[in-house]
């Protein structure tokens, strides 16, 4: 995994854009599948198959809004790969987790890789005041979205929070079960 990382970076330098995406997305599925920073090919063989699907899909559309309300869709950030991590303020699991995407963000960085991204949080769920709160206190890696109903459930198939999609640079989902930052 080192030498591939070593390549990588050297080629990061004479890349173009679709060559860096190929390769962010590759390097961000390993990171979110994996519990180690050893990889062995049987389990990447078996597991990562789960993540990882080329569905052809987009998400269906369903209203945001941001942070004074304003309306948006997710097919405004098309362009950059998109990480959504969809949460509550009530979800321990949410909050515990919003340090690891800021640890991700930092590791694309390093590669330069960062730009090509743009995580989007979308809180679920809450009132406009606890949401208000949790915001401040935890302070989410990325745009801040909500959704003003839970019809977001049903819309995109979403059992238990928190949830994490991969979406490509045209808005197809890559990775709608994802493991989360670890």
């Amino acid at each position: 995994l080192l030498l591939f990382l070593r390549f990588s970076i050297s080629m990061m330098k004479t890349a173009n854009i679709f060559i860096k995406q190929a390769l962010l997305s590759f390097l961000l599925l390993i990171s979110l599948t994996c519990f180690s920073q050893s990889i062995d090919s049987a389990w990447m063989n078996k597991y990562l198959k789960e993540y990882y699907v080329d569905t052809g899909t987009y998400l269906p559309d369903v209203t945001l809004y941001g942070k004074n309300g304003a309306v948006t869709t997710l097919k405004n950030y098309r362009g950059k790969l998109v990480y959504i991590d969809i949460w509550a303020s009530w979800c321990g699991n949410c909050i515990i987790r919003f340090p690891h995407s800021k640890q991700l963000r930092k590791r694309l960085a390093v590669f330069g890789l960062d730009t090509l991204i743009q995580f989007i949080n979308i809180n679920v769920d809450d009132t406009s005041q606890k949401r208000r709160k949790a915001m401040k206190k935890y302070n989410p890696e990325g745009i801040s979205l909500y959704s003003g109903d839970t019809s977001i459930y049903t819309i995109w198939n979403i059992s238990l929070l928190p949830r994490y999609i991969l979406l490509d640079t045209s808005g197809k989902i890559l990775a709608k079960n994802m493991e989360a930052v670890s």
